[in-house]
């Protein structure tokens, strides 16, 4: 219905596929939340007028779900993307403050597997 509603490349379709996002990751459908985001990352920064705060909440929730996927890299990369476009935009402390969050316990967790591959068999 929305595709009838609002043209190719509106904002509102960004929103749109973000909660779509949101809901599969909540749902444990985590490659059907990733292309959901993607979808609406592109939306986003295709957008003539910048939405910082919408493209800071795309990149946190495409990082979680590669973050799932067990692709600590990529999701690295779209959080620290996503800290960056959060700085930009308004209420950006409290944004910064959660993907701080999330970075540190991506790091754990990176960390917590290396020891684990490195521990001598017994």
């Amino acid at each position: 219905m929305q595709e009838r509603i609002l043209p190719a490349g509106h904002l509102h379709r960004a929103f749109t596929a973000n909660n779509t996002g949101e809901s599969l990751l909540a749902l444990g459908r985590h490659a059907e939340a990733l292309a959901a985001f993607t979808a609406a990352e592109s939306i986003a920064r295709a957008a003539p007028t910048p939405d910082h705060e919408l493209l800071g909440l795309v990149l946190a929730g495409k990082g979680a779900a590669l973050q799932a996927l067990q692709r600590p890299d990529e999701a690295r990369a779209a959080l620290l993307d996503a800290r960056a476009t959060a700085a930009r935009g308004p209420g950006g402390a409290e944004a910064l403050a959660e993907l701080d969050a999330r970075l540190v316990a991506l790091a754990r967790a990176s960390v917590g597997d290396g020891a684990k591959k490195n521990r001598p068999r017994r």
